[in-house]
C-alpha cells in the first residue's frame, strides 16, 4: 500500500537512505495512480497522495 511505503520512507534513518530507490519507488507510485480513470483525479484522496509522493521525491 502507498501509504505504508511512504511512512517507511519517512521513517528511514538519513544515512541509510537510498535515495535512487526512493526516486524509483515514487515513480512507480505515480505511475500507478495516474493509470486510475480519471473520474478518480477529481478525488481529495487522489490529489493529497499524488501532492504527498511529489514532496517525497
Amino acid at each position: 500500500d502507498i501509504r505504508h511505503h511512504l511512512e517507511e520512507i519517512k521513517q528511514e534513518q538519513w544515512q541509510k537512505l537510498d535515495s535512487k530507490q526512493v526516486s524509483i519507488s515514487c515513480d512507480k507510485h505515480l505511475e500507478n495512480l495516474q493509470s486510475l480513470p480519471k473520474l478518480v483525479r477529481t478525488w481529495d484522496i487522489y490529489t493529497f497522495t499524488e501532492d504527498h509522493i511529489k514532496r517525497i521525491k
